[in-house]
Formats: structure tokens, C-alpha cells, sequence
């Protein structure tokens, strides 16, 4: 069964009408850079914190672990006073 042609025309002029509307309701892309997205991911992202989290964890053992291989000082020293009292 064939459509009438002005059926067809009807179909698409809907069809591009209903884009057009769509896409002038779409709400519109907002632009952003890359260190600005990524600074709210980290900020948001529950995941993201807990790995940073745990990166600053082992972080921290890097110089307890350094602590054995580095110089320790040591200081020993005595101190004694005399009073010297003397009556005119």
C-alpha cells in the first residue's frame, strides 16, 4: 500500500520540526576546561578521594621508611657551677 505524497511531506516536516524543537530545548553545553573538570571530579568523586587518600598513606612511609639510611645525631655534655661567695 502506497502513501499519498503530501502524507511523506507531512512526515517529514514534522519530523524536522520536532528536531528543531528538541534541540532548542536541550539545555545548552557548558563549556569547561579540562583542569576545571577534572578539579570538580576530584572534589565530587567519593572514589577519587579514598584512592587520594590512600596515596597519601603510602606517601607517608616513604620517609619512615628513608628514616634507617639517614644520620642520626647524638650529644653528650656535662654542666657544673660554683658559687663563690666572699664576705667584706
Amino acid at each position: 500500500m502506497k502513501r499519498p505524497f503530501g502524507t511523506s511531506v507531512k512526515l517529514i516536516a514534522l519530523s524536522t520540526v520536532s528536531a528543531a524543537a528538541l534541540t532548542m530545548l536541550a539545555p545548552a553545553a557548558s563549556a569547561e576546561s579540562l583542569v576545571d573538570a577534572l578539579s570538580a571530579a576530584y572534589q565530587s568523586n567519593p572514589d577519587l578521594q579514598a584512592q587520594r587518600a590512600q596515596q597519601r598513606a603510602t606517601d607517608e612511609q616513604v620517609p619512615q621508611a628513608l628514616s634507617g639510611w639517614r644520620p642520626s645525631v647524638q650529644a653528650q655534655g656535662t654542666y657544673s657551677a660554683k658559687s663563690y661567695i666572699s664576705e667584706v
